[in-house]
């Protein structure tokens, strides 16, 4: 995954929902998914960043994401817990547009925090949590 490729950050963002349970047959179940693959994205980034690097992250990512999913606006500013306004924002829409919004959030997410600590730091977080979720085997 290098910063920029949207491709590499496309699969990884997509591998990430699907192993976190985010299955396109119901928008609670992707709202559900892209919650737990944020919190466990947060678990890992807090230590090196901050809480508040966390929820800088998240913000800009939302920000970025409202530009094309209008919708998501209704997120908010994260609050005291960002995930749970984001995943109650997610299930009100049809599964497809959710598993749309979900990818581009994660996708943004991800850039963001490649640009922000590189690409080497972002690969080895995000094997913490998930080591299969860079292997070159489709999921």
């Amino acid at each position: 995954m290098e910063s920029g490729d949207t491709r590499g950050v496309a699969q990884v963002a997509q591998r990430l929902l699907v192993l976190e349970g985010g299955g396109p047959d119901s928008s609670a179940r992707v709202a559900a998914g892209v919650t737990k693959a944020c919190q466990k994205l947060a678990e890992v980034l807090v230590p090196i960043v901050g809480e508040r690097g966390v929820r800088a992250l998240l913000a800009r990512s939302l920000a970025l994401s409202t530009r094309s999913h209008p919708w998501l606006a209704g997120a908010g500013p994260p609050a005291q817990q960002p995930w749970l306004a984001l995943q109650a924002c997610i299930e009100k829409q049809p599964p497809a547009p959710a598993i749309e919004a979900a990818l581009y959030l994660l996708e943004s997410f991800l850039d963001l925090l490649a640009r922000f600590i590189g690409d080497g730091l972002v690969t080895r977080l995000l094997r913490e949590p998930w080591p299969e979720v860079l292997s070159k085997e489709p999921t």
